[in-house]
């Protein structure tokens, strides 16, 4: 009776040992993993004043991931820097990067990205002798440094240069031509000549200016003593008002406006 009793005392058991076996190797061999989970890393587009002695910089609050599209924004904080118009944004500081304007796009990479407000940053000189236009770039520290090209065609003898207080057209007069050249200027600041290239002036045109709501546009005559006058295009081509011109005193050389931070010579 004992003998039976341990029998089936060792059957269970080894009943007991199987299910065992079974639940561990159940429990080490499964197929299922503990689910991980990384991180998105994300970027942002920062707007910075570089300068400016007034408004605010625009807040883009979208955190983006690398690879999504970024819509630059515009000066919607109203920037100013005393005496400098605002222009576009630039990826560096010194306005040597990559250059925005609102609207455009750019896709986001690994790394945050600044664009600094930039303001008036180029120069231009008539040359008399040479019949064109030098453009250059300024510098953080000031200095001029040559665009490409280094010079753009005006008419015969320009002689005075003006730029309009958006910073988007500039005019020259040509002395012996007898005409104003007019130019769109880049987002890089480099001079494309308008169609047409030229206005009609009177005799001996000598300096412009364009009064601060960019409308008007006015050319003393030194050989006519007269001033011309024109309306400005919404695309900044000039166009003579009528009358074309207003008297003025004997060889009249520079012109004024209200506002003389506009005035170029």
């Amino acid at each position: 009776m004992m003998a039976s009793f341990f029998r089936k005392a060792s059957l269970g058991m080894v009943f007991l040992l199987a299910v065992f076996g079974v639940l561990v190797l159940e429990g080490c061999g499964g197929s299922s993993s503990p689910t991980t989970y990384s991180a998105i890393t994300t970027y942002s587009a920062i707007y910075n004043g570089n300068g400016n002695t007034g408004g605010s910089v625009p807040v883009d609050s979208t955190n983006y991931q690398q690879g999504q599209t970024v819509t630059v924004l515009g000066n919607t904080g109203n920037l100013v820097k005393t005496g400098y118009p605002f222009v576009h944004w630039n990826t560096k500081a010194d306005g040597s990067g990559t250059t925005y304007t609102q609207g455009q796009t750019f896709t986001m990479g690994s790394a945050n990205v600044t664009l600094y407000a930039i303001w008036t940053e180029y120069a231009y000189v008539t040359n008399f002798g040479g019949n064109t236009v030098s453009q250059y770039r300024i510098g953080a520290g000031g200095a001029l440094t040559p665009m490409t090209p280094a010079t753009v065609a005006a008419g015969s003898d320009p002689y005075s240069i003006t730029v309009d207080p958006s910073c988007k057209y500039a005019y020259v007069t040509n002395y012996l031509g007898s005409t104003v050249s007019q130019y769109r200027i880049g987002a890089g600041g480099a001079l494309t000549p308008m169609t047409p290239a030229t206005v009609a002036a009177g005799s001996g045109p000598y300096s412009v200016t364009v009064d601060p709501s960019g409308k008007y546009a006015y050319v003393t005559n030194a050989g006519g003593d007269a001033v011309s006058q024109y309306t400005i295009g919404a695309g900044g081509a000039l166009t003579p008002m009528t009358p074309p011109t207003a008297a003025a005193g004997t060889t009249p050389s520079f012109i004024i406006t209200r506002s003389p931070a506009w005035l170029m010579l």
